[in-house]
């Protein structure tokens, strides 16, 4: 009789254990299958914060995915994406089947804050109900908000905060928020594309160039009553060719303030521009708005964070006002340009005849002091980025290698274009191979004319913060200044002339020029062109002494 006892505790036993394999497998299947009400609230408010809530315990996971999308879209439009914390910190019984958890919510009113820190906080709560083996969370669009319901009416009121300025040496003004006007061109106000993109281009033309082809390739492709963007200019230039432009058939026109550089065609590669977000960019950047306003290149773009500040919003629901956020301007970027110099430069290489590329440093500091470009692709950074054969950086490298009897990849240092961080990209090392820029040979003639040995820098400050001082490289020897010097030789202007003139001849072999005025260095390159245009050494020239 023990003996059937015992067998029978085995397969009650065994039973026992088949079934817990069994809920083990129905609850890795279904994890909702036996929770608590906590465990479900839990779940639930971590939905909202994983940005997953079609993915939570609901009654009907899909319907709260839909009717939360359709509120999320709403939020965004104040710049609310994702909370940064749901958690639950009460649960009280309703009654058997029905308990009610308090949620505490905590958001991030300036996704791009440096801190991280969670600025907007409040509670709402949650029901969740049993559901036969399980419990499972009620959406309601109270749960994210408790002023929140069915019909309400969201409302969020934006005010952009004014860009930043772009500031210079001596935190001299380079770009500031002027008012301006957006010429484009509305398909369905022109029967001839073309004539319009060459009547828009002719206007235009004493204050930008415009491919009158390219114009009308664009509003052919455009949908009728798009808004073809053409150029954005200042109130006053608008102003002076308004009776020209406005007659045009197509044309129309947009106001607005916009960052732009204090003077026209002022360092516009290096500082870039500002406009409208484009598709791609609010498809890069979930966190722009429609209408807002970003850098496109330059500077602009790549301290776009940086300049554009914290919008301020309102967000309210039917007409009460549940957040307000005031809009905050964000600090300055600096950078190391001097201003009359800057424009001194652009005005020299426009004026060459050819695509130009200059650099200015200030030998004592390392900082740069005006880079400027002219010709060939407009949009095409010669004077960072332009890799140039057999240039002067390096005979440089490839000399002062056999002087140490090193590879070239080692003297770099010396030469002060191993590593350079300018803030933004440049190409400065040779990398082994005969090319080099017009900041790569600045940098590197400057080490050798004077003796000074200070790492290069462009932009000083950015978001309220100094960028990090680059650590000084290695010297040069007095003896190996004088070896390279006289490679230098065939490429330099001599600026000793009083009262601020040049003497001997400005005209220097090949495409480069090299000058030491004061305690600044520049390097310009002229490339080859079908006219006769101005010499390298007379470019610098100018550049330099202004004459």
């Amino acid at each position: 009789m023990a003996r059937v006892t015992r067998t029978g505790w085995v397969l009650a036993a065994v039973a026992a254990a088949a079934v817990a394999a069994v809920l083990i497998i129905i609850a890795a299947i279904n994890p909702q299958l036996g929770s608590s009400p906590l465990d479900t609230a839990k779940r639930a408010a971590q939905s909202f914060a994983d940005d997953a809530v079609a993915a939570g315990p609901w009654t009907d996971p899909a319907a709260a995915g839909r009717a939360h999308d359709q509120l999320q879209h709403q939020l965004r439009s104040a710049g609310l994406h994702a909370p940064v914390a749901v958690k639950v910190i009460e649960l009280a019984e309703i009654d058997s089947s029905r308990q009610r958890a308090t949620l505490s919510w905590a958001w991030l009113t300036n996704p791009r804050s440096r801190t991280q820190v969670p600025d907007w906080s409040y509670t709402s709560e949650v029901d969740v109900v049993k559901d036969q083996l399980s419990w499972k969370a009620e959406y309601r669009p109270e749960v994210v908000h408790p002023q929140l319901h069915d019909d309400a009416e969201i409302t969020a009121e934006v005010e952009a905060a004014p860009r930043a300025k772009i500031l210079g040496s001596g935190d001299e003004v380079l770009t500031s928020v002027e008012p301006v006007i957006s010429v484009g061109i509305e398909p369905a106000r022109t029967d001839d594309p073309a004539q319009t993109a060459d009547d828009t281009a002719a206007a235009l033309a004493g204050i930008t160039d415009i491919d009158a082809q390219a114009l009308t390739s664009r509003i052919e492709a455009a949908a009728e009553h798009a808004f073809v963007p053409v150029v954005t200019i200042r109130a006053d230039d608008y102003r002076d060719i308004a009776d020209e432009l406005r007659p045009i058939p197509g044309t129309v026109f947009r106001s607005q303030d916009m960052s732009v550089p204090v003077h026209r065609g002022l360092a516009p590669l290096l500082l870039g521009r500002v406009g409208a977000a484009t598709a791609e960019d609010l498809e890069e950047d979930p966190l722009l708005r429609d209408g807002d306003l970003v850098g496109q290149s330059g500077l602009q773009k790549l301290y776009q964070a940086e300049l554009s500040g914290r919008a301020g919003v309102d967000l309210q629901v039917d007409g009460e006002t549940i957040l307000s956020v005031d809009a905050v301007p964000a600090p300055p970027v600096t950078t190391s340009i001097e201003r009359d110099l800057q424009q001194r430069a652009d005005e020299a290489a426009a004026s060459a005849g050819a695509p130009v590329g200059i650099v200015v440093i200030d030998s004592v500091s390392g900082e740069v002091r005006a880079v400027a470009n002219a010709g060939g692709d407009s949009g095409f950074d010669r004077a960072l980025n332009g890799s140039y054969p057999d240039s002067p950086a390096h005979a440089l490298t490839t000399a002062l290698a056999k002087e140490r009897g090193a590879a070239e990849s080692e003297v770099l240092a010396a030469l002060g274009i191993e590593r350079v961080d300018l803030g933004m990209p440049a190409a400065v090392s040779t990398g082994g191979q005969p090319t080099g820029s017009p900041v790569s040979v600045a940098i590197a003639a400057a080490r050798v004319l004077t003796g000074q040995q200070p790492a290069a820098s462009l932009v000083q400050s950015a978001g309220g913060e100094d960028l990090p001082s680059p650590a000084p490289d290695e010297s040069l020897t007095k003896d190996e200044r004088q070896t390279l010097e006289e490679l230098l030789e065939p490429h330099l202007v001599d600026l000793t002339g009083s009262a601020g003139t040049a003497e001997g001849e400005t005209g220097t072999v090949g495409p480069w020029a090299i000058g030491q005025r004061g305690g600044l260095v520049a390097a310009v390159i002229v490339e080859p062109a079908d006219d006769d245009p101005a010499s390298a050494g007379a470019v610098l020239t100018e550049v330099l002494t202004g004459s």
